[in-house]
């Protein structure tokens, strides 16, 4: 198993990436300097008493069911004497809109990306407390930025699965000279601890639209950074968008394929339930708004494709194979367009 790497064998079956996005209410960015333990806050620069903190803080957020993933992000170039940079994404809604529906549900709030809160702090233990406070809608005491930039975060967390070393730290190099010969302003690539799929490595997620991506090259990123190019190529790619649940995400590629760049633009609110209780068939009400404020409704069904299912060892530190099931779109419909 010396030799053996998840990213290849995952490929090598050609498993989609499609559905595997994380579905999280809040990012939590705290900058940390390298190396990470394969524990998160196992890592070297994490104290005792801010991990007990974090882990305090942890449960208490998983008893309300909010759902927040913690990351530790570094650009060496980023960094600021003295201090820590954290960053929150919260997903960012609009009022609700009113749409047809098969049943008299409430509306949804609309939403298209993640709002941000960013802040430099003194020291890496002030983490806890602040983002305890924009957690809970209290004003925090800490120093606010100002930002309107675009973060990618390129996991290279080589102690959790060595591909995302050998695959996504040479990735990580790569993006940063993209950007830089592209001469894009406002966009910071951030190394990254673990948020799944290193199978699929190099992996990032772009906020803050909140679309995860895997298995990426240059070709494919200067599409996604500048969005321009073949569309179809996001087939690939396309792990799913991170507001959605992994149902939706299924027929959100299928939309985006269809709608092309523009679909970045709309915004969403989408409704998922088992079809008649069976875990594997969902039926989707997915509403998009396009700026100009049409509204279009689609109604789809998404099950598992048995014929679709493959079997592989999902981790470079698995010995085990598992079944990974597929999820399709089995029908879909598109209700008339309104005007709000």
């Amino acid at each position: 198993m010396n030799n053996f790497f998840c990213a290849e064998e995952s490929r090598q079956a050609n498993e989609e990436l499609i559905g595997s996005a994380g579905n999280y209410q809040y990012y939590v960015l705290i900058e940390c300097s390298p190396p990470w333990a394969a524990e998160l806050f196992e890592s070297q620069a994490i104290s005792p008493s801010m991990k007990a903190k974090t882990f305090e803080l942890a449960e208490e957020m998983m008893s309300q069911k909010i759902l927040v993933r913690p990351l530790l992000i570094y650009n060496e170039k980023l960094k600021q004497e003295n201090s820590t940079r954290l960053i929150i994404y919260e997903v960012r809604r609009s009022s609700a809109v009113r749409r047809p529906s098969l049943s008299e549900r409430q509306p949804k709030e609309l939403a298209n990306s993640y709002s941000k809160q960013e802040f430099l702090l003194e020291k890496l233990e002030d983490v806890t407390s602040v983002v305890r406070d924009c957690l809970t809608g209290k004003q925090p005491h800490a120093t606010k930025v100002e930002s309107s930039t675009r973060d990618i975060l390129i996991c290279t967390h080589g102690s959790h699965d060595r591909c995302c070393a050998r695959y996504g730290k040479p990735f990580y190099y790569e993006a940063l000279a993209t950007v830089s010969d592209l001469a894009l302003e406002n966009i910071r690539i951030w190394q990254c601890s673990h948020f799944g799929g290193h199978r699929f490595a190099p992996t990032a997620i772009d906020l803050p639209s909140g679309r995860w991506y895997g298995r990426l090259d240059r070709h494919i990123f200067t599409s996604i950074l500048t969005r321009k190019g073949d569309i179809n190529s996001f087939s690939n790619v396309y792990r799913g968008w991170g507001l959605l649940s992994k149902p939706a995400q299924v027929l959100e590629r299928q939309l985006l394929l269809e709608h092309g760049w523009k679909w970045f633009d709309y915004q969403v609110s989408c409704q998922v339930s088992e079809e008649n209780g069976d875990p594997t068939s969902h039926k989707i009400e997915l509403v998009c708004q396009t700026p100009d404020e049409f509204t279009n409704t689609y109604q789809a069904e998404i099950v598992e494709d048995e014929n679709q299912t493959i079997e592989l060892i999902p981790s470079c530190n698995k010995l085990e194979s598992s079944k990974i099931p597929k999820l399709v779109v089995k029908r879909a419909l598109l209700n008339q367009e309104l005007k709000r």
